[in-house]
């Protein structure tokens, strides 16, 4: 009956659906090695449910409205909106992975508390920041639980989507083209997942407007010439370009605008713009292909010197601060699994390999569950 109404649902629709991050042939191939006790899958998946994220009487912490500092000072419901955001997704998971339905109406619990109690919207200085990184995460959680599960009530759903339109849109739209990376990354991913949720075509393609604009001026090459692309609507003085970069006046393959800021920063950044390319991939768009050469060496240029240890002098002094944990798993699944190159990308694997299971970040969260080594999962 479920496969009936996947179908069924996918007919009538100009996206394929679940199809955010997520398909339902990923989920299956996932829940197949789960089942049969495969690794990494299984130990990963024995993990997950452990966490904090995924306790069978998770209880939310709605609020009216969000402020959000710097920082997250003031913290007014920032920290309970994205765990709540992770744990929608993280309950969504284990529902389909493991058939117990508790998970389902966990995340629906979530989902309802938030969409019936936040009517306030979003503030402070990072608004666009903090709706960007949970209006990439419910609608990853809803998709899951609309096309998966039959207990969600349609006029639930709808409020769901009235929130996601209130609530959301008009934060994570608003103009930020000269901001940093990760806040740009950020904003198409939600605009992205939000579109494919809502069905909303234009605003699906006005994200990967933005992607194609964003990657190339925040991952360098030297094909751009001596100094990085810049977006459009920004910078045309040599100075103020590279005081965006953080000061970096030498430019090489795979630096990105943030890396002499700190990887953590910079791993938001790629996350976003991964999944963007993750979540293209199902709905038919090859974006990852129009920026391979970006994509990897953006994440060998990082992992061989967070492997070695010792970084050239003319490269962010020296230093490389804070860590890129729990990313760059979904990219590498497509380069060098679902394409069969694993030799390719011998750093990232390294890499990888010695930090498994990493939990991840903000709008990032179980890519090895998810992702790690499946391949292309019967997407083609």
């Amino acid at each position: 009956m479920l496969t009936t109404l996947v179908g069924k649902l996918a007919a009538q629709s100009f996206f394929k659906h679940p199809g955010i991050l997520v398909s339902i042939e990923q989920l299956d191939y996932v829940k197949q090695r789960i089942t049969a006790g495969e690794e990494p899958w299984s130990s990963v998946f024995d993990v997950v449910k452990q966490d904090s994220l995924a306790k069978l009487d998770y209880q939310p912490d709605p609020w009216f409205a969000v402020n959000c500092g710097s920082y997250s000072r003031p913290n007014w419901g920032c920290s309970d909106e994205i765990k709540d955001a992770r744990a929608a997704y993280t309950q969504a998971l284990l529902w389909y992975y493991s058939g117990d339905k508790v998970y389902a109406e966990n995340a629906i619990n979530i989902i309802n508390a938030w969409s019936y109690n936040f009517t306030g919207g979003h503030s402070g200085a990072n608004e666009v920041l903090q709706a960007s990184w949970a209006g990439a995460l419910w609608p990853r959680a809803a998709e899951i639980i609309r096309h998966t599960y039959d207990g969600w009530k349609n006029k639930d759903v709808q409020q769901f989507e009235n929130m996601l339109r209130m609530q959301y849109l008009p934060s994570v739209t608003k103009s930020i083209v000269c901001y940093h990376g990760n806040w740009l990354a950020a904003s198409i991913e939600a605009r992205a997942n939000i579109a494919i949720f809502l069905e909303d075509i234009k605003l699906y393609r006005k994200a990967i407007r933005m992607w194609r604009e964003s990657v190339p001026a925040y991952i360098y090459l030297e094909s751009d010439g001596i100094l990085p692309r810049q977006l459009p609507g920004c910078w045309r003085n040599k100075q103020k370009l590279i005081a965006y970069w953080q000061g970096q006046r030498t430019f090489v393959n795979g630096l990105t605008q943030e890396t002499c800021r700190d990887l953590e920063h910079m791993a938001y950044a790629l996350a976003g713009f991964i999944n963007v390319a993750e979540t293209a991939y199902i709905q038919g768009l090859d974006l990852y292909g129009e920026q391979e050469e970006r994509f990897t060496s953006v994440m060998e240029f990082h992992t061989k010197y967070k492997n070695k240890g010792s970084i050239p002098h003319y490269i962010c002094n020296r230093e490389f601060k804070l860590d890129m944990k729990g990313t760059l798993e979904i990219a590498y699944n497509h380069y060098a699994v679902r394409r069969s190159n694993r030799k390719d990308l011998p750093h990232t694997w390294q890499w990888l390999s010695e930090r498994w299971p990493a939990k991840g970040h903000f709008h990032y969260v179980w890519e090895i569950l998810t992702h790690g080594n499946i391949g292309n999962a019967g997407i083609d």
